[in-house]
């Protein structure tokens, strides 16, 4: 199975600032990233998830 990859954009149509999802889970996006309440697009360019406890890794984008 492939590793997830979820791409949250602050704009809609995919623009904005952006935050790469890595792996499944829940992470503090507010707290760890400043992208609490800001998701306005959302793209899943692989992998599946499921509701689990671990912890997500997410990437700031760098574009």
């Amino acid at each position: 199975m492939a590793e997830p990859q979820i791409t949250l954009y602050r704009d809609t149509n995919f623009g904005g600032r952006s935050v790469v999802l890595t792996t499944c889970g829940s992470s503090n996006l507010g707290n760890d990233y400043g992208f609490n309440d800001q998701t306005s697009s959302i793209r899943v360019q692989s992998g599946i998830c499921s509701s689990t406890t671990t912890p997500a890794t997410a990437a700031p984008s760098t574009s």
